[in-house]
């Protein structure tokens, strides 16, 4: 803790006094009064009317500066002082908030950026197109599924047809020749055909219906006979 003396107060022309709070003040200004000469407190009594007291701009705690009359050297370092507290406090001032604002600026920039960034309709555009050797494949499946069930469901009416006219033979059918079915080479040329995408369903189905109705008719020679 400082120890005021009448020492220090001899020595200095102006002591500047600050404290977090007015009851500071008030009890430092009364240990200093008890410690000055009764010239000295004459002075001090007349002195707020002269220096008064100011408001500091960096920690806002009051401040007496006293000061007795002097020449006029005296009087220009006095203003010297007042003016290097001044700009001393606007530099404190700027030095603990300026930072703060340009942070604050940085933050809110690039919070801007990253939420147009984010919300770009041309970037969500992006992010929904859809892999183009996926949507190849898939549509490759498409095709072999529906031509598998277009061929099942052909040859289960060419069956039927061929069940119905062989149930009216009298054993006539076993011994006649049968007509083989599709085979396998028609079935992957099938499956060829809808992988690479140009598939001729009408040639296919006229294959099968040719060679169906070759049977039906065998079957019913046969059968006649």
């Amino acid at each position: 803790m400082f120890k005021s003396t009448s020492t220090c107060l001899a020595a200095h022309s102006a002591v500047v006094l600050k404290a977090e709070s007015m009851a500071d003040k008030i009890e430092w200004m009364n240990k200093i009064r008890s410690v000055i000469q009764p010239s000295k407190a004459g002075q001090l009594k007349g002195t707020p009317t002269e220096g008064g007291m100011r408001q500091s701009l960096s920690d806002g705690s009051l401040d007496m500066m006293t000061r007795k009359p002097a020449d006029p050297e005296e009087e220009l370092r006095w203003m010297s002082q007042e003016v290097r507290g001044y700009v001393e406090a606007v530099l404190n001032s700027l030095a603990a908030n300026v930072p703060k604002a340009v942070v604050l600026c940085q933050v809110e920039k690039a919070k801007e950026d990253m939420l147009n960034q984010l919300y770009s309709s041309v970037r969500i555009e992006e992010l929904l197109q859809e892999d183009q050797n996926v949507k190849r494949r898939r549509e490759r499946y498409q095709k072999q599924s529906s031509l598998l069930s277009k061929l099942t469901r052909q040859l289960s009416i060419h069956d039927n047809r061929a069940s119905a006219a062989s149930s009216f033979s009298n054993g006539g059918a076993e011994s006649s020749p049968r007509t083989s079915g599709p085979s396998g080479d028609d079935w992957r040329s099938a499956f060829d055909a809808a992988a690479n995408g140009s598939v001729d369903y009408n040639s296919h189905s006229d294959s099968f219906r040719s060679r169906s109705n070759g049977h039906s008719r065998n079957s019913a020679r046969w059968g006649g006979g």
